[in-house]
């Protein structure tokens, strides 16, 4: 539990705000200054536009590294993390999960996670999609996923546990709030969803 604590506080919380925090100041530093308010499609280029103004084409392409980097390192540790968890739940939950070792889970699940990625890009290119849309189509779900994910998460740990390792209160306290800010979410975007084809 202490190496948990570490790695959420320190790596996730901490470090994951640092570095939103460059990119945010990043963005107010190049672009507030020049009067541009990019659309969320576009921020990237606009951003690696405007460096390379200022520090040449390299300053262009080390943008468009980092900006590779973080996205790069977001879709490993969601691709990686989301396959081990369901190989280990076909495997050790489910008669016929035990057909397949737990490796050649992990295998099929990483391979089906990136042909249905690369289907679903694809899919969004030939639909017209503009710039990186796509990618906030992927949070929405991603949302929705949290709102069954997270409480049934508590769930679990409060009655599936051995109260030995059950969480204290002040982790069923966050994790209740952080279920129903998910909730509220999928409501209010269903929510105003229908009232725009209602209004429509």
């Amino acid at each position: 539990m202490k190496y948990v604590w570490v790695d959420q506080v320190f790596c996730f919380w901490i470090l994951g705000s640092f570095t939103m925090f460059l990119f945010i100041f990043g963005s107010l530093a190049v672009l507030h200054p020049e009067g541009l308010v990019p659309s969320r499609g576009s921020l990237v280029w606009d951003l690696a536009k405007m460096l390379e103004q200022t520090m040449g084409t390299s300053g262009h392409y080390l943008f468009l590294f980092v900006g590779m980097a973080a996205l790069f390192s977001s879709q490993l540790g969601g691709v990686d993390g989301g396959s081990r968890i369901f190989a280990d739940m076909l495997h050790t939950s489910f008669k016929f999960g035990r057909r397949l070792s737990l490796e050649k889970w992990y295998l099929v699940l990483v391979g089906a996670t990136i042909v249905i990625g690369t289907a679903s890009v694809a899919f969004f290119e030939r639909r017209g999609t503009a710039g990186l849309d796509f990618l906030f189509y992927s949070a929405l779900i991603g949302g929705f996923a949290m709102a069954v994910y997270v409480p049934l998460l508590l769930y679990m740990n409060l009655t599936k546990l051995p109260k030995s390792a059950r969480p204290g209160w002040i982790n069923i306290f966050f994790v209740s709030i952080a279920s129903v800010m998910y909730i509220a979410f999928a409501v209010y975007t269903v929510a105003e969803k229908v009232l725009r084809m209602v209004a429509g």
